[in-house]
């Protein structure tokens, strides 16, 4: 891979979102800095242990989160760098496309936003 850019991916680039709360919980084999995408282990038991702890506002957040990237990724170079490490856009993709299907899998069991 040669000439590889970065290609920002929002949400998961800035650490106060609700898709990144999440996939902190799945940070589960080694540190994203270190390993990349294999640091994860995106499951429904790591998922729904996020999800326990928050809000049904924070849950739907991080799945339009998700599909938001899925959407910008179809814009994406053919090949970028993503968590320090050059990665095909279908990789990626997939990998999201991974956590959309556990994120639409949990049950949020966090207390309801104050007002």
């Amino acid at each position: 891979m040669s000439n590889v850019i970065h290609f920002g991916i929002p949400y998961y680039d800035n650490h106060g979102t609700a898709l990144r709360s999440a996939l902190i919980w799945c940070e589960e084999y080694c540190i994203a800095i270190c390993c990349g995408m294999r640091a994860f282990n995106i499951t429904l038991k790591n998922m729904q242990e996020w999800a326990d702890r928050v809000s049904q506002t924070e849950v739907d957040d991080a799945r339009r989160q998700t599909s938001e990237i899925l959407s910008l990724l179809k814009d994406a170079p053919p090949e970028f760098l993503f968590l320090g490490d050059p990665h095909f856009r279908d990789v990626v993709a997939g990998w999201f496309e991974t956590i959309q299907e556990t994120l639409a899998d949990v049950k949020p069991g966090g207390p309801a936003p104050s007002t």
